[in-house]
């Protein structure tokens, strides 16, 4: 197969990888065959349905999968949609590589092949030829064996065991600081867990929830959580193991180091290490070493390929951005919500492609009152969302623009539907899925995604409960309600919104 090259880049069909000037660029499997296709066909149009039957052969994938996978490309190779040098987009139809491609020639081949047979081995006259005979049957099946054992050794290498089961929920606790740059004080925790929660095999104990386990510890729930405090709180919740992430400065470069602990027996359980070369490439190398983690944790090959999007584009690639950012949902957590705003309008004034931003914006608007820019703000983040969320957030950008934009209940019950499939255990598809089906009329079909999720949180949920009591309200099933409240109150609080119950489903988003 061909080797290509246009601009500085290398495409290496049959080795299958890209290069710059010579250095190897991470790219995610289904995007290198995007390009190796619209490369190998320069010059001409490649219909999108094509592209999506060569690249996602036998699987239903949406059209906007393959949006963020050209944008991821463009992003890639410098190049840009509105003045594009390298992809046209040619509308409805598909895309077109417009860069000048050179086909290098195939280097040669040694041909180390010999034709004729080797000389015998020439035997001392002592030896018998029988004993000779044995001898070698013996080497051959010694060297078997070896090779038997190195390759067994290999395969399990490249497909560790899981060590952790499909009903195990992990913690997440806060980044170690060991640069001594307070540029990575509350910037990369937010990062690591858009990262985790993108894969559907790992189930991650919810923010809100590890406030709550906190205060029940009578901790302060914005304490950070170190180490031990980690292993606190998974023992107290029944949780697998924590995983401790860290960054430090070593020799002017920085180090990432993410490490999965077991909570009974407090040993490593998985352990990656990833090294960014300028403080720029810090975000880039956290994704990739949560990538690893996740393989190193069990999650499949083939589930990776197909949720792992660069960090860098899910979240930003501004520190600064970052940081104001993970500031700001402090505070929304906290309840300041005003507060929240200022520092997320921050991060986008810093980054203007930082979605994830734009639908926190889009929440605290609409919490605090203000329609108008809650919308601006969601049309915005669905905008952008095909090439700069996860596949996860992706869809939570999309349900939310119908829920408050187009009001297309039916799209977007579509839409988490698609959620629930991709990600089936999912806590917050089902939940606001119920709402959807409430405010659809569709009270009992509600009631049933609010059970599920009472059934599947990782620690009891007041909102599932609330808004299964209010649709038993509904239902007119009050002595059920009744029931179902006093469940909740035997585990926690509730809030004055979640008992102000009304004959409809309010859309409030956490």
């Amino acid at each position: 197969m061909p080797t290509y090259r246009f601009l500085d880049y290398e495409l290496n069909e049959t080795d299958f990888y890209l290069s710059h000037r010579g250095r190897r660029i991470g790219l995610e499997p289904k995007g290198l065959r995007v390009l190796t296709l619209l490369v190998s066909r320069a010059g001409h149009l490649v219909d999108k349905h094509e592209l999506l039957e060569s690249v996602w052969p036998g699987t239903f994938v949406e059209e906007n999968t393959l949006t963020r996978t050209i944008g991821i490309l463009r992003r890639t190779l410098g190049d840009s949609s509105r003045d594009s040098k390298v992809i046209e987009t040619v509308p409805t139809r598909g895309y077109r590589f417009i860069a000048p491609v050179e086909i290098l020639p195939e280097r040669p081949q040694t041909n180390n092949s010999v034709t004729e047979d080797p000389p015998a081995p020439i035997l001392p006259s002592k030896t018998p030829a029988r004993f000779w005979t044995g001898s070698r049957f013996v080497a051959t099946g010694l060297i078997a064996i070896l090779l038997l054992a190195v390759s067994l050794a290999s395969w399990r290498a490249l497909h560790p065991r899981p060590v952790l089961a499909p009903t195990d929920i992990i913690l997440q606790a806060n980044f170690v600081n060991r640069t001594g740059d307070p540029i990575f004080d509350n910037s990369l925790d937010k990062a690591l867990e858009v990262k985790l929660t993108e894969s559907p095999f790992l189930s991650l104990l919810p923010e809100a929830d590890v406030r709550r386990t906190m205060a029940m510890m009578r901790h302060n729930p914005n304490e950070r959580i170190t180490r031990d405090l980690g292993v606190e709180v998974c023992r107290r919740q029944g949780l697998k193991a924590v995983v401790v992430p860290e960054v430090d400065a070593v020799a002017g470069k920085y180090l990432i180091t993410l490490e999965a602990i077991d909570a009974n027996s407090q040993k490593t359980i998985a352990r990656r290490q990833v090294q960014a070369e300028s403080k720029d490439k810090v975000i880039a190398a956290l994704g990739q070493a949560a990538s690893e983690l996740r393989t190193r944790l069990g999650e499949s090959l083939g589930s990776l390929e197909k949720f792992n999007t660069p960090l860098d584009l899910a979240t930003t690639g501004s520190l600064t951005a970052l940081q104001a950012y993970s500031s700001g949902q402090t505070l929304y957590r906290s309840g300041k919500t005003h507060d929240a705003i200022g520092l997320f309008e921050r991060a986008v004034e810093l980054d203007p492609q930082f979605c994830s931003a734009y639908v926190a914006l889009g929440r605290a608007y609409h919490n605090v009152g203000d329609e108008q820019a809650s919308r601006k703000n969601f049309a915005k983040a669905f905008e952008l969302k095909d090439t700069h969320l996860t596949q996860e957030e992706n869809f939570e950008a999309t349900a939310l623009y119908h829920a408050a934009i187009t009001g297309n209940l039916e799209k977007e019950d579509a839409v988490l539907t698609l959620h629930k499939l991709s990600y089936p255990r999912s806590v917050s598809a089902y939940n606001l899925s119920g709402i959807t089906h409430a405010l659809l009329g569709r009270t009992s079909e509600a009631l049933g995604e609010f059970k599920w999720s009472i059934d599947h949180s990782p620690v009891p949920s007041a909102n599932a409960y609330s808004n299964a009591s209010q649709a038993l309200l509904i239902l007119g099933r009050i002595d059920e309600a009744k029931k179902m409240l006093d469940q909740w109150r035997q585990k926690g609080p509730f809030t004055p919104l979640q008992t102000s119950f009304r004959r409809d489903f309010s859309l409030q988003f956490p």
